[in-house]
């Protein structure tokens, strides 16, 4: 019976719903960054820009990955340099989209400015009132200052409806803001643009960190267990493997088999136990003849030496 690196797939499902969520989150603030961009047609076009990038990220991580574990450094540094990139470009759009949401903030700070005002004014009124009033309760001066005052409190009232209209639709997140603005007397504004680069960062990182997951899961589920491979007479062996990730360490398995004649160096059983493609089968063959584990014979075949 074959041992499983992991014992269930529980692992698996939640990197590929933890990709899935992430993905879908930072391709949303992506999009909406980069059709502001533009109207119309060319909206369009930026909006294909960004979701390229998205997608192109993702690929240039796996890239980056599976190169580096192949020990291929040049084009671990290319796909790095690219996979940097892009990620880049997804935290600007992050950062931007969750920047042009905050409108709350301006508009409070304009209503509080305007109700500052408005009471200096009206403290100004009643005491141009009572200065009048020690005199002549009919003194020129107190009808003018009374019809001024009811203005003033109608404007009040109307600007304390604003505000209480505003902060009845703030999020959890900007009342998280006003929270830390009002503690350690800094700008709701400047508090803001920091949590929202935190929340752009965090996003991407989980979008790599569930991608790069993902990758190396399937990578280790997939090498967790050697088959059983044979001879071409039909000869079997059984055993078990450990897990193996390293490309280097298993074509140091291949040779060992080979030299212990465990299998035959032909093309089936060398695709099957280095579990790669066809087109990479002539790459290793061409690695054995250079380390002078085999020898080619006739019509091509490859002999243990």
């Amino acid at each position: 019976m074959q041992e499983k690196l992991y014992p269930n797939d529980a692992v698996g499902y939640i990197n590929i719903i933890g990709m899935i969520i992430t993905a879908a989150a930072s391709l949303g603030l992506s999009t909406q960054f980069f059709l502001s961009m533009g109207n119309g047609y060319t909206a369009l076009v930026f909006l294909a820009i960004g979701v390229s990038a998205e997608l192109g990220k993702y690929c240039a991580v796996v890239m980056t990955t599976t190169h580096h574990y192949q020990g291929s450094k040049g084009k671990v540094f290319i796909f790095g340099m690219v996979t940097a990139l892009l990620i880049s470009v997804s935290i600007m759009g992050s950062i931007a989209s969750l920047l042009g949401s905050s409108h709350g903030f301006d508009r409070q700070s304009n209503i509080e400015s305007r109700l500052l005002d408005v009471e200096r004014r009206i403290a100004l009124e009643e005491n141009n009132i009572k200065e009048a009033s020690k005199r002549n309760s009919q003194t020129t001066g107190v009808k003018p200052s009374r019809e001024s005052l009811k203005i003033l409190a109608e404007e009040k009232k109307e600007l304390l409806r604003d505000k209480e209209m505003i902060l009845s639709k703030r999020t959890n997140f900007e009342a998280l803001v006003i929270a830390i603005s009002d503690e350690n007397s800094v700008e709701p504004d400047s508090v803001y643009r920091f949590l929202s680069i935190m929340v752009a960062c965090l996003l991407e990182g989980l979008c790599i960190l569930f991608t790069i997951a993902n990758v190396t899961f399937r990578g280790n589920t997939s090498n967790a267990t050697l088959n059983d491979m044979g001879s071409d007479e039909g000869s079997e062996r059984e055993g078990e493997y450990e897990a193996i990730i390293d490309e280097e360490e298993r074509f140091r398995l291949l040779i060992e088999a080979i030299q212990s004649k465990e299998i035959k160096p032909n093309h089936k059983n060398i695709r099957t136990f280095m579990s790669v493609k066809s087109n990479r089968v002539s790459d290793i063959r061409k690695r054995l003849l250079e380390e002078k584990v085999v020898i080619e014979g006739p019509r091509s075949s490859l002999i243990p030496v």
